[in-house]
């Protein structure tokens, strides 16, 4: 007798939830959908108890709003993996970050006079931000070098002089956009 009381109680708490949800649920094709899940609830309300008592010596049980989770054994395991997951993706926005601050600077160092081209390489901290910069500058020809260049006539006092503006210019300027105060910043000349 306690097992069909189970049955009715059960059965009884399934259609009150039912008429509340119908009554919620707007006109359309979801309706059918909800009714077949809660045609499941019931069989399952009826069939929960039966089971139970025709076959005392198995347990067949189900209740869904009991559910247990079994803690993972391998705790360290799924961290470590999560802990590579995470290295990756950063690995790879880095990267990305790096491609596009370098492709900045050297887009941005061709503004200085003087400059023909550009080639940065950057090195970037853990939080993305500059630890390390050099500068590969190839010079533009002036027109007078243009028409004959030759080791005998380039003046290296001048081309010296010409470097050293171009290195202030640049650091002035990357400084200034950048913020790059604590920066030490390499320069390497290639003649024009």
């Amino acid at each position: 007798m306690s097992t069909l009381a189970e049955i009715v109680k059960h059965v009884m708490i399934i259609i009150v939830i039912t008429s509340f949800l119908e009554l919620m649920l707007p006109e359309g094709g979801i309706k059918p959908f909800v009714r077949f899940a809660i045609g499941l609830f019931v069989i399952i309300a009826v069939l929960n108890p039966v089971l139970g008592y025709l076959f005392q010596d198995h347990d067949f049980e189900i209740k869904w709003w009991d559910a247990q989770y079994q803690v993972v054994s391998n705790q360290n395991e799924v961290e470590q993996k999560g802990q590579a997951l995470k290295e990756q993706i950063s690995s790879a926005g880095s990267h990305n970050l790096k491609q596009k601050l370098e492709g900045q600077i050297n887009s941005l160092a061709q503004l200085v006079p003087g400059v023909a081209e550009v080639t940065s390489q950057a090195e970037l901290d853990r939080d993305g931000g500059i630890k390390a910069l050099s500068l590969r500058v190839k010079e533009e020809l002036k027109e007078s070098e243009q028409e004959e260049v030759t080791p005998a006539l380039i003046d290296k006092q001048v081309e010296e002089k010409n470097r050293e503006q171009i290195k202030n210019k640049l650091t002035s300027l990357l400084q200034n956009f950048y913020g790059l105060e604590d920066i030490e910043v390499e320069f390497i000349f290639e003649g024009g």
